[in-house]
């Protein structure tokens, strides 16, 4: 947010979905405190320029260009847990920041912790193939000795519960699979200023937070219930992958809770045609891409407010997700990232003025690669810019001529990529046994918690028989 008027940040907050909830906020000023948030960044060796080594040390560069004081990294850097990985690590880290400082002399903190790539994956097939001795492979492993390769790659000791300071700001950090967070956070209680936020990391989701009870691979609720205690935490948390366009990767509760995605590659959801495969069911339409959302976030800490940039990193120059999420501070329970709030506030997306459903019969293959006859819908993406809510996904009823209804949903093809980078066109497929003639389809635009817009219909004619 630097050099940004005040008329223009309020023109941010508002895009946002803001206004419900908005207070006035200080000039702009300067922040206090910039951090780099990545997570997942899965570097596995040396290969070509868009590989997870290379955009991982070009994210770190335009990290330095933005003055960070500190970069987060919430797990999984070595992909599958060798010290030969993580040292690639270390080494692009050095090359930027070497001896922990900029360019310009400023200290630039590292707040890393471990996930479960790098402490289970050694055993993973590609390293049993690698290395087909298991003491040797072992032997290779951060899992051997966590303290030596942490000291040979970073410079520091590995320890399980570790507590940084950056720019006044608290950064505690739990190495995955370490236990006793609640007590050590009942020791680090009178050190924090109840006055400032203070951030917390840990790999994977914190149960019943970011994303919902639903989010992949959640941890046992411990943190949860102890972080709960602290109405100033922001925990920081990744594994799952999931898209930062998603709104809800920010939660508020007891405190705040903030999923990082991945800068290797974005996950598409299950429950959808061109989402992730689910059992028992072979779907109709190919995976949406995922290796072309290599996702962070950078954090500027203000008096009042935390102000989240989300950054596509798959080119050069990083472009914003969407409208940045601003939090205000002090927090005050309940937040206006509560999924609550923002199932009331956050805008319905729509399509533009005279859009269309086009229905044809084609000749396709399912996900198998079956060849089949299908029913194919296409229709224009949802309208997006000037305040405009994008479509996270989108719901498509079929409703037959004797009022039986079936219903699908398909991503947007944009789910993990820019504004800038939504198609012209949405595609939802069904078998055509599934569609009956005398029917309509209705098609309904959504925002990330399900909120629909007005839908799009259409009737469907004679259709040739499958």
């Amino acid at each position: 947010m630097k050099g940004i008027g005040r008329r223009n940040f309020l023109k941010t907050v508002l895009a946002a979905g803001a206004a419900p909830y908005m207070r006035t906020f200080a000039a702009a000023g300067q922040p206090r405190l910039r951090m780099g948030i990545l997570s997942d960044i899965h570097i596995a060796g040396k290969e070509g320029r868009w590989n997870p080594l290379g955009v991982f040390s070009r994210t770190l560069r335009w990290f330095d260009s933005m003055k960070v004081d500190g970069v987060v990294i919430a797990g999984d850097m070595a992909d599958f847990g060798m010290v030969e990985q993580l040292k690639l690590v270390g080494e692009a880290w050095d090359a930027i920041f070497p001896d922990d400082r900029a360019a310009d002399g400023r200290r630039v903190e590292k707040v890393f912790v471990t996930g479960n790539h790098d402490h289970h994956f050694y055993n993973h097939p590609s390293m049993k193939r690698l290395y087909p001795d298991a003491e040797e492979r072992y032997a290779r492993s951060i899992a051997r000795d966590f303290d030596g390769a942490w000291r040979s790659c970073f410079h520091e000791p590995y320890l399980p519960f570790s507590l940084k300071t950056v720019k006044g700001y608290a950064f505690a950090a739990l190495q995955y699979a370490a236990k006793g967070l609640p007590e050590e956070m009942t020791k680090l209680k009178p050190r924090l200023d109840p006055n400032l936020p203070f951030f917390y990391v840990q790999h994977i989701h914190l149960k019943d937070t970011c994303y919902g009870p639903w989010a992949y691979g959640h941890d046992n609720g411990v943190s949860t219930a102890t972080l709960s205690k602290f109405p100033n935490c922001v925990a920081f948390s990744g594994h799952s992958h999931y898209s930062l366009v998603d709104e809800r990767s920010v939660w508020q509760g007891a405190f705040t809770s903030i999923g990082t995605s991945s800068l290797k590659y974005t996950t598409p959801l299950t429950g959808y045609e061109n989402g992730a495969a689910e059992p028992g069911r072979i779907k109709e339409m190919p995976l949406v891409k995922k290796y072309n959302g290599r996702q962070g976030m950078l954090m500027e800490v203000f008096d009042d407010r935390i102000v989240l940039e989300r950054r596509s990193f798959s080119s050069r120059k990083p472009a914003k997700l969407g409208p940045d999420w601003v939090i205000p501070l002090p927090y005050a329970e309940p937040g206006p990232f509560s999924f609550a709030s923002r199932m009331k506030t956050l805008s319905a997306p729509g399509f533009p003025k005279g859009a269309e459903v086009k229905v044809s019969v084609v000749d396709g293959e399912n996900r198998k690669g079956e060849k089949r006859r299908q029913v194919e819908l296409v229709f224009p993406s949802a309208i997006h810019g000037r305040g405009a809510v994008r479509a996270f996904d989108y719901e498509i009823e079929f409703v037959s001529a004797g009022g039986d209804t079936l219903v699908r949903r398909v991503l947007s093809p944009a789910y993990n990529l820019p504004p800038e980078n939504e198609p012209k066109s949405v595609k939802c497929v069904f078998q055509i046994g599934e569609v009956k003639s005398g029917g309509r389809f209705l098609i309904y635009p959504r925002n990330s918690f399900g909120r629909k817009g007005k839908p799009v219909e259409t009737s469907v004619q004679a259709l040739p028989k499958a």
